[in-house]
């Protein structure tokens, strides 16, 4: 008689937020205090615990890739300077500019 699973539905909202912050396998194995291959199974079972994990990590991916691709291509932004002057808190709005970096292109170009 085999022993039941941990697993339960809220699972999948809860491995969702973990990829989010960056999560891998492992991380989200003990977080959810099995091992890698309960883990592995729970996607071959439930299928939109698979799915979740899949959707995020690109959506994560995707992310990554367009904020290297804008720091290897140069950007702007805007953003609000705080300044005191004489006891007084003053505010500016600025734009932050933020030139191509080589570094960068490099890493985008080779992968």
């Amino acid at each position: 008689m085999a022993r039941p699973t941990k697993y339960k539905p809220e699972y999948v909202e809860q491995a969702e937020k973990l990829c989010r912050l960056h999560a891998g396998d492992r991380e989200i194995a003990d977080f959810f205090d099995v091992n890698e291959a309960t883990l592995h199974r729970w996607k071959l079972v439930h299928p939109e615990f698979c799915e979740s994990l899949k959707r995020t990590k690109e959506e994560v991916d995707a992310q990554v890739e367009q904020s290297l691709f804008r720091r290897a291509t140069g950007y702007s932004h805007k953003s609000e300077k705080v300044f005191q002057f004489q006891g007084q808190i003053i505010k500016a709005q600025t734009v932050e500019h933020y030139p191509p970096d080589a570094t960068s292109m490099i890493f985008w170009l080779k992968n």
